[in-house]
């Protein structure tokens, strides 16, 4: 029951970024009139969820006010979960917004898989330089290689997919963008499910062992 409690917040949160995935995907597959609703279901479901965010921010800040006759201001709060509801409500009364912000998000990640190929480049040649300075050649060859595939990746990525008429369409990279979104969310589940281990305990264990050893050495020194 408390593993429920704790994840739960978590799983309706990964479950609301899974269906905005998987609408992603719905528009991207689709045309016309069902591509259309697609980013209105989309608009709807991000402004729904911010409203009653918004909403359940603003009830706690009333009962707070209320339980401590006013010592908590419930302005200080509300106005913070004021644009949380106002965003919700926008995106809930203007269909298009969160789909046109997808799609610049979208049309966004072009420019920057280019800059970023260009950086990672550049910095594969800093990496060989200063490996034949250092004298540390092997090391910086395979780096630099290695820097070089993933910057020509990047760069070759974003140039096929940047311009009005890309040759990666704009549904194909809708798709993409939902399946990482789904994915993502999915990832965000099972992370729920998994034990992290217990490195705290192991090292304070150790400690008190390493503790008790070197008592022991002292009280025999002291014995002689």
């Amino acid at each position: 029951m408390e593993f429920i409690k704790k994840s739960l917040s978590k799983w309706i949160i990964a479950s609301i970024i899974f269906v905005v995935g998987l609408l992603c995907v719905i528009t991207g597959a689709a045309s016309g009139e069902t591509s259309a609703d697609a980013f209105a279901a989309i608009s709807k479901t991000i402004g729904i969820t911010f409203i009653v965010l918004g909403a359940l921010i603003v009830i706690i800040a009333l009962a707070g006010a209320i339980a401590t006759k006013g010592e908590v201001s419930f302005a200080a709060v509300g106005l913070g979960a004021a644009s949380l509801l106002a965003a919700g409500i926008f995106c809930v009364v203007d269909g298009n917004i969160a789909g046109a912000l997808i799609l610049a998000f979208i049309s966004f990640v072009p420019y920057l898989l280019i800059v970023a190929g260009a950086i990672i480049a550049l910095d594969a040649v800093l990496v060989l330089v200063f490996g034949f300075v250092n004298k540390n050649t092997k090391p910086a060859v395979v780096a630099f290689v290695g820097e070089l595939i993933c910057a020509a990746i990047s760069i070759v990525l974003g140039a096929l997919c940047i311009g009005n008429d890309p040759v990666i369409s704009r549904d194909a990279q809708l798709i993409v963008f939902g399946i990482l979104v789904m994915s993502y969310a999915v990832f965000a589940i099972l992370a729920t499910f998994l034990k992290t281990p217990r490195v705290v305990v192991v090292a304070k264990a150790k400690t008190e062992s390493v503790d008790a050893e070197v008592k022991e050495v002292n009280n025999e020194s002291n014995a002689e």
